[in-house]
């Protein structure tokens, strides 16, 4: 049936700045009544906009790129909470796939951001442990346009990390994963969720999958994005 404003609605999901032109993607996420005829007509506004466009269906909390960046943000909180330090997390992913660390990526989008990000999936299933980055919002640390995140900030420059970080954890251990045991743990957890919704008939193929966390979140391009780099290291295997 392709009668009727549910057949016209159509989500267009754009990342933060919107208006920076190395922010490419936009997610056109369709519902089970979407006509072709509005997906098109979003398909052809993104493109003539200069973005580039990613349809998906509809039925995951956080889309695509979030969702996968939800999962990626709790493996690297767990590696704080075992006991290594968020500079250290940040320098290995910098350094191997990503241009910022989850923890960089965090202050620079705003925390508060990633905070809504978790109200949304957890509506659908509450976390079993609460979330660092809601309690970094109740106490207005929401990053670097608060001049104060998981970092400190001096006329918008990091600092360092902000001292009173381990008192949100007191039960922190004091293990310190290798650089290799970071990006493993880090990308497994994106590569997990991106074959989840890719199973689920969310986005369809693999490769736009892959091109999404390229553009959205600058995955290096060159290791092809998490589902080609997970295939490659016999992830899909198990």
């Amino acid at each position: 049936e392709t009668g009727g404003s549910d057949a016209d609605f159509v989500n267009l999901h754009f990342f933060s700045p919107a208006e920076h032109p190395m922010m490419q993607l936009v997610e056109i996420i369709r519902g089970k009544r979407t006509s072709d005829d509005a997906v098109a007509t979003a398909h052809a506004f993104v493109r003539k906009i200069g973005k580039t466009p990613l349809v998906l269906n509809d039925g995951s909390a956080g889309f695509l790129v979030n969702a996968g960046l939800a999962a990626y943000f709790q493996a690297a909180e767990e590696l704080y909470r075992e006991g290594t330090p968020i500079a250290t997390i940040d320098a290995a992913i910098r350094k191997d796939v990503l241009p910022m660390g989850p923890f960089e990526l965090g202050d620079q989008a705003g925390l508060d951001i990633a905070a809504g990000m978790y109200d949304t999936i957890a509506a659908e299933r509450a976390p079993t442990i609460e979330p660092l980055v809601w309690k970094m919002r109740k106490l207005g640390r929401l990053g670097i346009k608060s001049g104060a995140g998981y970092y400190e900030y001096e006329g918008g420059q990091k600092k360092g990390e902000w001292l009173g970080l381990a008192a949100l954890v007191p039960d922190r251990g004091a293990r310190v994963a290798s650089e290799d045991e970071i990006v493993e743990r880090c990308m497994r957890a994106l590569h997990s969720k991106a074959r989840e919704l890719l199973d689920r008939g969310i986005v369809a193929p693999d490769a736009e999958a892959d091109l999404a966390f390229v553009f959205g979140i600058g995955f290096a391009m060159h290791l092809g994005g998490p589902l080609y780099y997970g295939r490659l290291r016999g992830w899909d295997r198990g």
